[in-house]
């Protein structure tokens, strides 16, 4: 869970491994896609050339990489392991939508991924 970065870190260590967490999101994306820190610990992925399929797909290696960094960072981290909940959402803009529809509809993806992760645990 980034909140553990955001409560039990230095702002400089917490910057720095979320910087970490950036890079290796961005390491499984394209040139045309967007990486982008949304919020204290939250970061946004537009893939504006990809399907829903496609962007599961995308968020699954996401979720590998961020495991592979999580290794290194837990060490720090008192041996605690970071949680990734991923919430992925997928449109056809129109004139109709907006941005922040579209924000909320993503953070109801992300909700209910964080949900489910509460379950399975």
């Amino acid at each position: 869970d980034k909140n553990q970065i955001n409560n039990k870190q230095p702002k400089v260590t917490r910057d720095s491994y979320l910087r970490q967490i950036a890079l290796a999101i961005s390491s499984v994306v394209g040139d045309e896609d967007l990486v982008a820190r949304y919020g204290e610990d939250k970061f946004a992925v537009i893939l504006p050339r990809n399907d829903e399929r496609e962007a599961l797909e995308v968020a699954k290696k996401i979720q590998m990489q961020v495991q592979a960094l999580d290794k290194s960072l837990e060490r720090n981290l008192n041996n605690e392991p970071l949680f990734l909940c991923c919430g992925v959402v997928s449109t056809i803009a129109s004139h109709e939508s907006s941005p922040t529809e579209f924000i909320a509809m993503a953070d109801e993806a992300l909700d209910r991924s964080k949900k489910e992760e509460a379950r399975d645990e």
